[in-house]
């Protein structure tokens, strides 16, 4: 039984990835590997930012094209934004964060 519910899923993981490396607007050209490479980048940098306390991780869009991250939306402080920009930075695979982050009063 376990078996199944790791295969499942994984095939979930791996649909999940596919529809957001698809809606990311990757160019056709672009391997599947590297659409997955981009789309588990987004993931990982999703899931460190809902991890940090201090970041409205729901109000924050990742998007990842090669090796370059973008991210845009609303945090509530510089230092909520400095530390979504270096949470992107350290990424495994990123050159290049492009911020698009706003500073509000949420």
């Amino acid at each position: 039984m376990r078996k199944i519910k790791v295969a499942a899923t994984a095939a979930i993981l791996t649909t999940s990835t596919l529809v957001m490396a698809a809606s990311q607007g990757m160019s056709p050209h672009s391997s599947l590997l590297e659409q997955c490479a981009s789309a588990l980048t987004t993931m990982d940098i999703q899931a460190r930012l809902w991890m940090a306390n201090e970041i409205p991780a729901h109000r924050i869009s990742v998007t990842t094209n090669g090796r370059v991250v973008t991210l845009a939306g609303e945090v509530s402080s510089k230092t909520a934004q400095d530390k979504a920009i270096r949470i992107a930075t350290l990424a495994r695979d990123v050159d290049r964060v492009i911020d698009n982050l706003q500073v509000t009063s949420l």
